[in-house]
């Protein structure tokens, strides 16, 4: 598809600039999530289109957005892009060197036909270590760990910059906080 095709059905309103240093700063395309009364089928497809690696937009927690426009770190509504790296089903632990997480639902963990059991991946995050003060030398929330992902919500987690604001510190985001699937346009990285 060529540039002129791919602006031709893009309006302005699916173009998100991202000018934190926590993921690579540049303009992202934003497919948006449809609406499940409107169009039941695309929301279920958009649904099955989110795994680890996939970058999203979306909505922080109430509180966590708070404290990150209270801190300057984004703008109060702002649409924020980061990749997926747990999905429902996945357990999340933490240590002094960042986060771990064991992927059950994403490889079908569990006993197989021949009551073989598979075990889960295992997957460290770089640049995942939980920082108990920010650049500024203010104190960061702690959330809790271990814990599992429940359904309907995804962890987002940016291993681009070790201080990065994201479910490091206040956990998985609701499915319901997910506005799109994000593209990188043009970034610099």
């Amino acid at each position: 598809m060529s540039c002129f095709g791919f602006f031709l059905g893009t309006t302005l309103l699916d173009i998100r600039y991202m000018g934190s240093v926590s993921m690579p700063m540049g303009f992202y395309h934003m497919r948006w999530k449809p609406v499940q009364a409107s169009d039941p089928q695309g929301y279920q497809a958009f649904l099955r289109a989110l795994h680890p690696g996939v970058l999203v937009g979306f909505r922080p927690p109430k509180v966590a957005d708070a404290l990150a426009v209270s801190r300057g770190y984004s703008y109060e509504y702002e649409v924020i892009v980061k990749p997926i790296r747990a999905v429902a089903g996945d357990s999340i632990t933490a240590d002094t060197s960042g986060i771990t997480i064991y992927h059950f639902s994403r490889f079908g963990v569990g006993p197989t036909p021949n009551n073989r059991l598979v075990p889960p991946t295992v997957s460290p995050q770089s640049n995942s270590r939980i920082l108990a003060k920010d650049s500024r030398g203010r104190s960061m929330p702690v959330h809790r760990y271990p814990y599992r992902i429940g359904p309907d919500s995804v962890l987002v987690l940016s291993a681009y910059h070790p201080r990065s604001f994201d479910g490091r510190y206040y956990g998985p985001i609701s499915m319901d906080d997910v506005q799109g699937i994000a593209t990188a346009l043009w970034v610099r990285r």
